[in-house]
C-alpha cells in the first residue's frame, strides 16, 4: 500500500506543448510519478479516445494545480485475481477574480478507484472498474462511472477485445437515456500480417467525469490492413510495411464528423532508421456548426472533403545524434495546409540528453489565412546518477506563451530527496487577441524535500 498527505507534484516536468488544429481537446499524458506507478491495472477503454480513467482529472482543474490533501493505493493479488484500489480526496481550490472576489475553481473532492480482473492465460482476461467522484461538500453532487472489459485469445494470432461503460450523474437528472458506451474490435497478428476492425459507440449522456472523452454522441468504425515483407539477403534492410486503413466517426444519426482512408508504404532500416513517403490521405471533415481554427478564422457548417499527402521519418535514434521529423501539404477543410515538425536530439554518454523541436503550420482559407509555429527546447545533464539539472523551454505562437521549467533534483531513491523547481510562464498576446493580458502567468520557486517511511519494518 501506497499512502500520501498533503501531495504535490511540483518536480514533476511540465507539459510538451502542442498546436492544436482540430475542434477537440487535446490530450497529455500522465507525467506524475505517483499515478504513473502501477497505471496499467487502472486502465479501461479506448486509450487517448474514451479512458473510463484518466489519472490527470485528481490534482488539476481548468488548468490550475488543486491542492491534494491525502491519499492511499493498494494493488497486488488475491488468489487469480488482480485488484487495484485508489482514493485520493482533493482540498477545494479557490481564486481572486479581477473584481477582487473569491471566485470556486474546484469543490472539495474525493476521488475512488475500484479495479479488479483476472487472467486466465493466452491473452484471456475479464474485469471490472468503478469510478467515482464525489463533491464532499455537496452529497447530491457526485459522478459514478461503471465499466466492464475482457479479452478473449484464440490460439496465437487472434484477439478479440471489449468494454462496456456507463455513467451516472444525479446533477444531469439521474441515470439517463444514453449515459453509456461501449467498444469491440478483433485483431489477427502473425509475423507477416496485423489486420484489426474496431467499433466503438458512445452515448450522447455519457458522462465519465474521471475520464478523458474528448467527443461524444459518436459511432465509429476503424479497419486496417498492414504486411510485413522482409528480406533476409539484405542486411543493412529490416523491412516493408504496406498498409491501407480506414477510419470514420459519424453522430448517432449517421452525419459522417469525420472521415480518412490512409494508404502508406512505410521502409524500416536494421539500425532502426525508418521513413515513410508518400502516405496518402484521403479525408472527410463534417460540420454541424461553425468552427472557429484560430482567432477571427471562422469555418462555416458544411462537409468538406480533401486529399492530403504526409511524410515521416527518423535517422538512428540509439545514435549520439539523431533527427526524427513528419510534413504533411494538401486540402484542410475549405482550403490548403503545409505543416512541418522536426526534432534534433542529442545525447552524450549517460549524463548529458538535449533536444530541439520546432513545428510549424501555415494555413491557407477562404475564410482567413494563418500560421502557427511552435519552439521547444530541452535539455538534462546528470552529475552522479542522483544528481541531475534539468530544463525545458517552450514558445508556442498559438496560446502566445512563453514557458520556463529548470529543475534541479539531489535524490535519495527515484521519488524522494531534494527537488528545487523554477516555473515561469510569460504572456506576450493581448487582451484583444488571447483575451489575457501581456506579462507573466505563473511565477514560482519551489523547493521540497520528500522522505519515505516503510512503516512494514
Amino acid at each position: 500500500m501506497d499512502l500520501t498527505v498533503n501531495t504535490d507534484f511540483a518536480q514533476a516536468e511540465v507539459d510538451d506543448q502542442q498546436i492544436n488544429l482540430t475542434r477537440f481537446p487535446l490530450f497529455f499524458p500522465e507525467k506524475r510519478g505517483f499515478f504513473l506507478e502501477n497505471a496499467g491495472t487502472f486502465s479501461v477503454g479506448s486509450g487517448q479516445a474514451a479512458d473510463l480513467f484518466f489519472s490527470r482529472k485528481i490534482g488539476l482543474a481548468q488548468g490550475k494545480v488543486v491542492p491534494i490533501q491525502a491519499g492511499a493505493r493498494l494493488t497486488g493479488k488475491v488468489g487469480d485475481v488482480q485488484v487495484g484500489f485508489l482514493n485520493i480526496q482533493a482540498d477545494e481550490l479557490n481564486e481572486v477574480g479581477t473584481n477582487g472576489q473569491n471566485t470556486l475553481v474546484a469543490p472539495s473532492t474525493n476521488f475512488g478507484v475500484t479495479r479488479v480482473f483476472r487472467e486466465l492465460g493466452n491473452r484471456t482476461r475479464f474485469g471490472g472498474i468503478l469510478v467515482s467522484k464525489f463533491n464532499t461538500a455537496d452529497t447530491g453532487d457526485y459522478n459514478l462511472t461503471y465499466g466492464v472489459d475482457g479479452r478473449l485469445g484464440i490460439g496465437d494470432a487472434l484477439t478479440f477485445d471489449g468494454w462496456l461503460s456507463a455513467t451516472q450523474t444525479p446533477e444531469r437528472g439521474g441515470l439517463k437515456e444514453g449515459e453509456y458506451a461501449f467498444s469491440g474490435s478483433a485483431s489477427y497478428q502473425t509475423r507477416d500480417w496485423q489486420n484489426s476492425i474496431s467499433y466503438r459507440e458512445v452515448g450522447e449522456e455519457f458522462n465519465p467525469e474521471v475520464g478523458f472523452l474528448p467527443r461524444r454522441a459518436y459511432r465509429y468504425v476503424n479497419v486496417r490492413l498492414l504486411r510485413h515483407v522482409r528480406f533476409p539477403d539484405i542486411s543493412w534492410f529490416r523491412e516493408l510495411r504496406p498498409h491501407l486503413s480506414w477510419r470514420e466517426h459519424w453522430d448517432l444519426t449517421g452525419f459522417s464528423e469525420t472521415r480518412q482512408v490512409h494508404i502508406d508504404n512505410h521502409f524500416e532500416f536494421s539500425n532502426g532508421a525508418f521513413f515513410q513517403f508518400p502516405g496518402l490521405n484521403i479525408t472527410g471533415e463534417g460540420l454541424q456548426e461553425p468552427f472557429e481554427i484560430s482567432k477571427g478564422v471562422v469555418i462555416p457548417a458544411g462537409s468538406y472533403n480533401n486529399v492530403d499527402f504526409q511524410f515521416r521519418f527518423n535517422t538512428n535514434l540509439s545514435a549520439p545524434l539523431s533527427v526524427q521529423g513528419t510534413a504533411d501539404a494538401g486540402g484542410f477543410y475549405s482550403g490548403n495546409r503545409v505543416g512541418t515538425s522536426t526534432t534534433f536530439n542529442y545525447r552524450f554518454q549517460d549524463r548529458f540528453v538535449a533536444s530541439t523541436r520546432v513545428s510549424y503550420y501555415d494555413v491557407r482559407l477562404p475564410e482567413g489565412d494563418f500560421v502557427t509555429s511552435l519552439f521547444a527546447v530541452k535539455g538534462s545533464y546528470s552529475f552522479t546518477p542522483r544528481i541531475f539539472l534539468a530544463a525545458l523551454l517552450q514558445y508556442n505562437e498559438q496560446t502566445e506563451n512563453f514557458g520556463t521549467n529548470i529543475r534541479f533534483g539531489w535524490l535519495d531513491t527515484a521519488g524522494t530527496g531534494l527537488n528545487i523547481v523554477l516555473n515561469d510562464t510569460e504572456h506576450f498576446g493581448s487582451l484583444e487577441r488571447t483575451s489575457f493580458a501581456a506579462g507573466p502567468q505563473v511565477r514560482q520557486l519551489i523547493i521540497k524535500y520528500t522522505k519515505m517511511f516503510d512503516l512494514g519494518r
